[in-house]
């Protein structure tokens, strides 16, 4: 089976406009390209336009995550529409679990399996909230570049306005700049193929965007790298102990919870215990209570939230 596989991501911020470049690292699961050891399957930084207004390099981040749901929402109609589906029972909790099967899409090469829609879903949200803008890329040493299809497996290749000639892109303002230059260019020009015993013909420029770095694996750490600055971590809360004269503690017919375990859970005797997972609040514990139903913890259901009358210390946040 053939697929799409998305690898890695750095999204490019443009806050001026307030738009988003995806640009995604990825490749199909068929093609290969030789290593310094051997070969390993093909990729490559590359902008995900079919996610963005067509023509455009980049998009508002509501206007990507709308065309991402759109492409979600196409495929779950194909459950009432697609008459294989509709004989096969598939409904839309099987697609939404396993979105990739039903795309083609694998995330990290481990085949299609395990990509839900949540996961796909995320995969975008978290690139817009993590974009980066051109400034901070530049200081790292990766610069964006806009290149035209590469038509070289043609014997004769001519243009009939020479290509612009590249300028480093340092800045949102630069970004726009260049990508206006070398949109006028192929609007104007005109490319002309011919190969041995075919006929000529000829064919409108097709841009790309790109990192001026095609090596994936460099960029990845340079991206890794990259300090924080422009998108700091918000300010931890200050927090401050209150003494309490109540809490509350989960108990079952063997005790009093302390806490779960990958392989069940441990428990006390006395409800006072200090080991004993203690809640401020009732709603607080039933919260917790609730939870441990929903994930299908063992036992789950059998604990009940008890008022326990004694001194405790809580941590709050300060006001």
């Amino acid at each position: 089976m053939s697929y799409h596989i998305y690898y890695d991501k750095q999204f490019v911020s443009l806050p001026e406009a307030g738009k988003v470049i995806p640009m995604i690292c990825g490749g199909d699961n068929n093609c290969y390209e030789a290593t310094g050891g051997g070969s390993r399957r093909t990729r490559d930084f590359y902008v995900a336009t079919y996610y963005l207004p067509k023509g455009e390099f980049a998009a508002t981040p509501d206007e990507i995550v709308a065309a991402v749901q759109a492409r979600v929402d196409d495929e779950m109609a194909k459950c009432d529409t697609d008459e294989y589906r509709k004989k096969e029972g598939t409904t839309r909790e099987m697609v939404a679990a396993n979105y990739g099967w039903y795309v083609a899409l694998s995330m990290g090469g481990g085949g299609c399996g395990g990509v839900s829609v949540k996961k796909f879903l995320g995969f975008f949200k978290s690139g817009i909230e993590n974009a980066r803008t051109i400034e901070e890329f530049a200081a790292a040493g990766v610069r964006l570049a806009f290149t035209c299809y590469d038509h070289s497996y043609y014997h004769g290749t001519t243009y009939s306005v020479p290509k612009p000639r590249k300028a480093e892109i340092n800045t949102e303002a630069d970004f726009w700049k260049e990508k206006a230059k070398w949109e006028a260019w192929a609007a104007e020009c005109v490319i002309t193929l011919k190969d041995k015993g075919f006929e000529a013909k000829t064919v409108k420029p097709h841009l790309y965007l790109n990192f001026d770095e095609h090596d994936d694996k460099r960029l990845s750490r340079i991206f890794l790298a990259m300090p924080k600055a422009n998108n700091p971590d918000p300010p931890k809360k200050e927090k401050v102990k209150v003494e309490v004269g109540q809490y509350y503690v989960l108990a079952n017919p063997n005790g009093y919870l302390v806490k779960y375990t990958s392989r069940g859970f441990r428990y006390g005797y006395d409800a006072t215990g200090y080991s004993n997972k203690r809640f401020e609040t009732e709603k607080a514990a039933e919260a917790y209570r609730l939870n441990l139903v929903k994930k299908g913890r063992h036992m789950a259901g059998e604990w009940k939230v008890m008022r326990v009358d004694g001194k405790a210390t809580f941590l709050r946040e300060a006001a």
